[in-house]
């Protein structure tokens, strides 16, 4: 019996290409389906950032094993008004891309701050052909952490003229997103969306919690186990352990990256496990 179609989605970056690879990594590690999901990374030349190199798309590839790889670049009309809306920052913007890929399959996006502590292939076998199709968020609440996110696609055309007439009266209004795309798709998902208890997205406000029944952890508005610069609003009290996962599961990719004589070694920043 051939596995349903899917898609795992994230957004290609240069500065956080450590942790992009290693939750691909991480991801694959922990799936023991044979669902073998397609890894799809949105990029667009006009945001230099998402724009890999050749040795680092074969990292990529490398993390990926035998999961396929695309590179999706959304229209240039859309990027051009992702970038002109005010307080938003434009490259997480093209988690959108993804809803409008006209595939017929499940789909889960994850960011790259973000690694597998278990097995996602449930996400994919929740979203079967004929699911209806909404966005699934990992959470109870009224306001959703948009770094993971779970559909069956494609998106209806109805949804997508919501995504965008909602960029369009952002930039008549000038509206400020106070948390970015977060803001952003949460005004477009109120009444699109179904919320579930799936453990996926394990944030810094969880800290002091147990693991052991969490899928991902996420990294969410704290320093990067690889030491990123930048300034975060969270200071990530209770992060310490979740480190030492992230770089146990890095080191291990960059062994076996070295060990497959690829050229771009990575440098998984030991030193930043202090902080």
């Amino acid at each position: 019996m051939t596995p349903p179609l899917c898609y795992n989605g994230f957004i290609a970056s240069k500065r956080f290409f450590v942790g992009l690879v290693t939750m691909i990594y991480s991801l694959r590690h922990h799936d023991t389906s044979s669902l073998r999901c397609t890894n799809l990374l949105a990029w667009h030349p006009r945001e230099h950032d998402t724009d890999l190199d050749e040795t680092e798309k074969e990292v990529v590839a490398f993390a990926s094993g035998d999961q396929p790889v695309e590179y999706i670049r959304p229209a240039d009309e859309l990027v051009e008004k992702w970038q002109a809306l005010k307080s938003i920052s434009s490259i997480p913007m093209l988690k959108l891309t993804f809803f409008y890929l006209k595939y017929n399959c499940s789909f889960a996006y994850f960011d790259s701050d973000m690694l597998a502590l278990k097995s996602t292939a449930f996400i994919h076998e929740y979203l079967t052909p004929g699911a209806p199709w909404l966005v699934h968020f990992s959470g109870q609440k009224l306001h959703y952490n948009t770094g993971f996110f779970a559909m069956r696609m494609p998106a209806p055309q109805s949804f997508l003229g919501t995504l965008e007439n909602e960029v369009d009266k952002g930039l008549e209004t000038n509206r400020n997103y106070q948390a970015g795309d977060q803001s952003f798709l949460n005004s477009c998902c109120r009444e699109k969306f179904l919320a579930h208890n799936w453990k996926v997205n394990y944030g810094t406000q969880n800290a002091t919690r147990l693991l052991n029944e969490w899928v991902v952890l996420h990294w969410s508005g704290v320093q990067k186990p690889w030491g990123t610069e930048g300034t975060f609003s969270r200071k990530g009290n209770g992060t310490h352990m979740w480190n030492h996962l992230w770089l146990e599961e890095c080191e291990e990719l960059r062994k076996s990256n070295e060990s497959a004589g690829q050229l771009k070694l990575l440098a998984c920043r030991p030193n930043a496990m202090s902080s």
